[in-house]
């Protein structure tokens, strides 16, 4: 082992361009076998998958991922605002017509009036809604998921801020995976 540590040191341009030659040999390796990364819960009588099939059968509109919707005011708004409410209730309408979504409840009544302070800081300025989805992330279409992404985040303007956080939102910002 000294005798190739030594002569990795005297020749350390070529042990460069060697480990440099392998990183691109199996990046084009990986490339041309289209090998894909797969979040998989499929492996049979293990604690995980048992949990997701029962689930799926006492609960299937609770058996999906969940996402967080946050939304947060600014220039002296607040979540008070009945123009703020709509703004969210018509956001959580669309967001209720998308395939895949389970029932989701605005904080607001019809009037735009903020009635559940439960997901809301003490400011009134910032809260947060759970979207639940019927299925796990890796069976939602890519364009399902983009379409949900921009389906919260245009509910934006100079004085509401909207973004999704979640499995789902890196899977419509990673559209290249």
């Amino acid at each position: 082992m000294r005798i190739l540590a030594g002569w990795c040191v005297r020749h350390r341009r070529i042990v460069l361009l060697l480990w440099a030659a392998v990183l691109v040999i199996s990046l084009f390796l990986v490339s041309a076998l289209h090998a894909d990364y797969s979040n998989n819960f499929q492996f049979p009588h293990t604690e995980s998958s048992d949990a997701i099939n029962l689930l799926k059968s006492v609960a299937p509109g609770h058996s999906g991922d969940t996402e967080e919707v946050v939304f947060g005011t600014s220039g002296g708004t607040t979540l008070n605002d009945p123009a703020i409410g709509h703004r969210i209730n018509t956001m959580v309408d669309k967001i209720n017509a998308l395939p895949n979504v389970t029932h989701v409840t605005s904080p607001y009544d019809s009037s735009g009036n903020l009635v559940n302070r439960a997901n809301v800081n003490a400011e009134d300025t910032v809260g947060f809604l759970q979207v639940s989805f019927d299925k796990l992330t890796q069976h939602i279409p890519q364009s399902e998921a983009t379409n949900f992404v921009h389906t919260v985040t245009h509910t934006s303007d100079s004085n509401l801020t909207v973004s999704v956080t979640g499995l789902l939102a890196e899977q419509a910002n990673n559209q290249s995976f």
